[in-house]
């Protein structure tokens, strides 16, 4: 029982002393985190500007033009069916 006291009373002893180191701040080093996080809420609000402006730019782009219209002639060369069938070119690409 001895050493259980002695022993809660060493560890008592160690956190009543170990407490107030580092964890109060000087006036100097809250003013310098206030700057620096004043600092940042401007370099936030920079980016999110740029943000917008290019999302702005991004939705007044016209669109590419989706169909175009062209004849194909196939005077002397083989071909099978209709001479005037209709035919649709489809370009499917992997960005990859």
């Amino acid at each position: 029982m001895l050493k259980t006291s002695l022993s809660l009373l060493f560890i008592g002893i160690l956190v009543l002393l170990g407490s107030d180191v580092g964890v109060t701040q000087s006036r100097d080093e809250l003013e310098v985190i206030k700057r620096e996080v004043e600092a940042l809420k401007k370099n936030q609000a920079a980016l999110q500007k740029d943000l917008d402006a290019m999302k702005n730019a991004v939705s007044r782009r016209r669109p590419p033009n989706t169909f175009k219209q062209m004849v194909l002639n196939v005077d002397d060369d083989p071909f099978k069916g209709e001479k005037n069938a209709p035919l649709t070119v489809v370009d499917f690409s992997d960005y990859q």
